[in-house]
C-alpha cells in the first residue's frame, strides 16, 4: 500500500488514492477507508532491511519480523498484520540474522513477530538453527508469545538457544472477565 501512495501522491492523484486498498483517505474532510490491503503470503520474498542506507553501521538490538499475522482474533489486541498468520522459513530467518551480525554488531535480537509461537515445531526448528550457526551465544528475546501455545520443552529449547526475555498477554486470570 505505501507504494502506491507514493505513486499516487507523486502524481498529485486523490482520486486514484482512494483506489489504494489498506488506507483511510482524508479528502476534505471526508473520510475513505479503501478497504482490506492485500497481504502477501510468501514473505520470504522480501528482501533483507538494508539500515545501512539510513547510515547505520553498528546496532546494539536487532530485530527481526519472522512471521506476520494472528488468527486468534482477540478483542484486546491490535492486529495491524492481519488474521492469516505467514511465517518466514526459519534457513531465512538465521540467514538474515547472521548477515546482520555481521553487518552491524549486534549484541542481541528481538523477534517482534505478532506471535512468535504460533507452529511450535518451528520455533523448535528456529532454535536448533540458532544452537548450530554463529548466533549461538548470542541473547535474544520473543515479543509476544502466546501463553496457552508454549510448553515446558519448547522453555527449555529457546533458553538452550539464548533466549533471555519473552513478552507475553496475559490480560487476566478471571475466567468471567476472559470470557466477556
Amino acid at each position: 500500500s505505501l507504494l502506491q501512495v507514493i505513486k499516487c501522491l507523486e502524481k498529485n492523484d486523490v482520486e486514484l488514492l482512494e483506489k489504494v486498498k489498506g488506507i483511510i483517505v482524508n479528502n476534505n474532510g471526508k473520510l475513505t477507508k479503501t478497504g482490506q490491503a492485500q497481504i502477501v503470503n510468501n514473505i520470504d520474498d522480501y528482501p533483507f532491511p538494508k539500515l545501512e542506507i539510513f547510515g547505520v553501521k553498528r546496532i546494539k538490538v536487532y530485530k527481526v519480523m519472522g512471521s506476520r499475522g494472528c488468527p486468534f482474533n482477540c478483542s484486546f489486541c491490535f492486529s495491524y498484520l492481519g488474521e492469516t498468520w505467514r511465517g518466514r522459513s526459519p534457513e531465512k530467518i538465521i540467514q538474515e540474522l547472521c548477515e546482520a551480525k555481521e553487518k552491524y554488531e549486534f549484541e542481541r535480537y528481538r523477534f517482534l513477530d505478532p506471535l512468535f509461537n504460533f507452529n511450535s515445531e518451528r520455533v523448535h526448528e528456529i532454535c536448533d538453527l540458532i544452537i548450530r550457526s554463529d548466533l549461538k551465544g548470542i541473547p535474544w528475546e520473543a515479543a509476544a508469545v502466546r501463553a496457552d501455545k508454549i510448553d515446558q520443552a519448547l522453555s527449555k529449547h529457546m533458553v538452550e538457544a539464548g533466549c533471555k526475555q519473552v513478552g507475553f498477554g496475559i490480560e487476566t486470570l478471571h475466567p468471567d472477565v476472559f470470557k466477556s
